[in-house]
């Protein structure tokens, strides 16, 4: 059916995005563009599912980034907290939908 085809497609996005922290946590030292990447693609993704702090946080680690300041810790612990609660979000949202 074609909802199960979208909840798929999302299920598959959802998961495609989980280790997103890892990721740019690792890169944010070596690859800093790769990491900029990530934190803008993130940006976007939490716009397109409605994740308004994971976007909140997103962009303000990106605009932190292009004025080439330090991240703080505090906005890293934000950052992995919504890329989780937003992923819990959306595994529950999939599991509502069967």
């Amino acid at each position: 059916s074609r909802s199960s085809a979208a909840s798929d497609v999302y299920k598959r996005q959802v998961q495609d995005h989980a280790d997103d922290y890892t990721k740019f946590k690792s890169l944010l030292t070596k690859d800093e563009t790769s990491a900029a990447r990530i934190v803008h693609s993130l940006k976007g993704v939490a716009g397109s599912i409605k994740a308004s702090r994971l976007a909140i946080i997103a962009a303000t680690i990106e605009m932190t980034m292009k004025q080439s300041r330090a991240i703080s810790e505090h906005d890293l612990e934000e950052l992995e907290a919504a890329i989780k609660a937003s992923i819990d979000a959306a595994f529950e949202y999939l599991d509502k939908q069967r």
